[in-house]
C-alpha cells in the first residue's frame, strides 16, 4: 500500500488532488488508524491511466509500497531511493510492475462484476420460482374448480308456462 504522499510524489501531483480523487469516488483508497490514506498501487495505476490527460505525462513506473508503519520518510525502497539506483533491467522490471498492477485491477474488477451477477441470478431465480408457484396455484384452481351445471332442462319463461 502507498501513502497519499507517496503517491503524489511519484506521480507528480499534489495531495490535495489525490484528496480529492477519493472524496469524489474516483479514487478508491482505505483509511488507516492513524487517519491516513492507503492507496492500492493497481488501484492508483487505473486512477492514473483515465485522470493523467489532465496532468504532464510522467511514467507511472516506480510504485513502491510505503514503510510497513505507514510513515512518510525516505526509507529503503522508496522511489527517492531507487531513482538515484542504476540498473539495467529497471525498466523491464517496471514495466512488468505495471502490467500486473494493471492486471490485478482488472481481475478484481472481473471479480467484482461476477459477484454481481451471480446475486442477480439468484434474484431472478427467486422470483421466477415465486411466479412458477403462481402458476400452479391457478392451474389447480382450474382443473379442481366444479363444472358449470348442464343445463339440460332449460326454466321455461313464465308466460310460456302460462301459455302453453
Amino acid at each position: 500500500m502507498i501513502t497519499l504522499g507517496n503517491a503524489a510524489k511519484q506521480l507528480g501531483v499534489s495531495k490535495p488532488t489525490l484528496s480529492k480523487a477519493i472524496s469524489r469516488g474516483h479514487l478508491s483508497a482505505t483509511r488507516r488508524e492513524d487517519g491516513s490514506f492507503a492507496i492500492d498501487p493497481a488501484e492508483l495505476v487505473r486512477w492514473w491511466e483515465a485522470a493523467h490527460h489532465r496532468f504532464h505525462m510522467q511514467p507511472v513506473s516506480d510504485f513502491q509500497p510505503s514503510t510497513p508503519s505507514g510513515k512518510t520518510g525516505n526509507a529503503p525502497g522508496n522511489p527517492a531511493d531507487t531513482a538515484n539506483a542504476t540498473n539495467t533491467q529497471a525498466p523491464v522490471d517496471n514495466e512488468v510492475r505495471v502490467q500486473l498492477a494493471r492486471l490485478e485491477a482488472e481481475l478484481s474488477g472481473v471479480k467484482e462484476l461476477l459477484k454481481v451477477h451471480k446475486e442477480q441470478i439468484d434474484d431472478l431465480r427467486g422470483e421466477r420460482d415465486k411466479l412458477l408457484g403462481q402458476v400452479d396455484a391457478a392451474h389447480r384452481l382450474l382443473i379442481h374448480q366444479p363444472a358449470a351445471p348442464v343445463a339440460a332442462e332449460r326454466r321455461r319463461a313464465w308466460w310460456r308456462r302460462l301459455a302453453g
